[in-house]
C-alpha cells in the first residue's frame, strides 16, 4: 500500500474489477477520499480511481496529500 493511490478493494471485489485497475497500488488517499463517495455508484467511484492512474505523478500525490490534510484538520481554503 501507497501513500496515495485507487482505493483498496475487499478481495470479493477484486475479482470483478479490470486487470488494469490491479496493476497500481491502493492507497491510503485518493480523489475518491476527497469526495462525497457516499453518494456515488461503482462506476463513479472507479472511474475516480482511474482519473488517478490517468494522472498520477508526484504532482497529483502532492496535491491530494495536502487536500487530504487540510481535509483532516478542517480547513476550508484549501
Amino acid at each position: 500500500m501507497t501513500i496515495v493511490g485507487p482505493r483498496p478493494f475487499i478481495p470479493s471485489e477484486q475479482a470483478q474489477l479490470p486487470d488494469d485497475r490491479l496493476q497500481v497500488k491502493p492507497g491510503l488517499s485518493c480523489y475518491w477520499q476527497l469526495e462525497d463517495t457516499t453518494k456515488m455508484s461503482d462506476e463513479e467511484q472507479l472511474e475516480l480511481d482511474y482519473r488517478y492512474i490517468r494522472e498520477r505523478g508526484i504532482g497529483t500525490d502532492l496535491k491530494i496529500i495536502w487536500k487530504t490534510v487540510c481535509s483532516v484538520f478542517g480547513a476550508k481554503n484549501c
